[in-house]
């Protein structure tokens, strides 16, 4: 019999944008939020099932966020600006409402370190749920800032 506190993984998805029109284009915690959203129906039996959902979503008590290129160095930042706290941004946009959050440094170890850091706070009793999200939007800064658009969060506002 599988002890109940091993760590299982339970869903995964993916949401890619190559070429949107401008009206379309979602800023980097959105784009984390779309992601975060598919894995959540996929782990909850569908598109049709939205109170599976919930309740997965509610019960997610960590939240790791791969910190991006963007927020990570001068050089990589994005002429739309970023965000004060990634996990929380992408908490409220999929309804959850995590203990601890986490926003590692930017490095390739990155997204195995904090797949492991969760599954081991899984196994200890630390957490009972937890979300790893990670992305970039290097590609939809740049076809907005072509487009003479601003993201926002959810909404795009023209460049002035």
């Amino acid at each position: 019999m599988l002890d109940p506190s091993t760590p299982i993984l339970i869903s995964c998805a993916q949401h890619t944008v190559r070429d949107a029109a401008p009206d379309a284009l979602l800023s980097p915690q959105d784009l984390l939020a779309h992601a975060a959203q598919k894995a959540l129906i996929d782990a909850g039996g569908g598109a049709g099932d939205t109170q599976r959902k919930l309740k997965i979503t509610q019960k997610i008590d960590s939240l790791a966020v791969i910190r991006s290129f963007a927020d990570s160095a001068p050089q990589f930042a994005s002429p739309h600006g970023g965000c004060s706290h990634y996990p929380l941004a992408i908490a409220r946009r999929i309804g959850a409402s995590p203990a601890r959050c986490f926003y590692p440094h930017l490095g390739g170890n990155s997204p195995q370190m904090m797949l492991s850091l969760l599954a081991e706070d899984i196994r200890a009793g630390r957490s009972r749920m937890a979300l790893l999200v990670g992305g970039e939007a290097i590609r939809t800064a740049s076809l907005a800032t072509k487009a003479g658009q601003r993201l926002i969060g959810r909404k795009i506002m023209m460049a002035r």
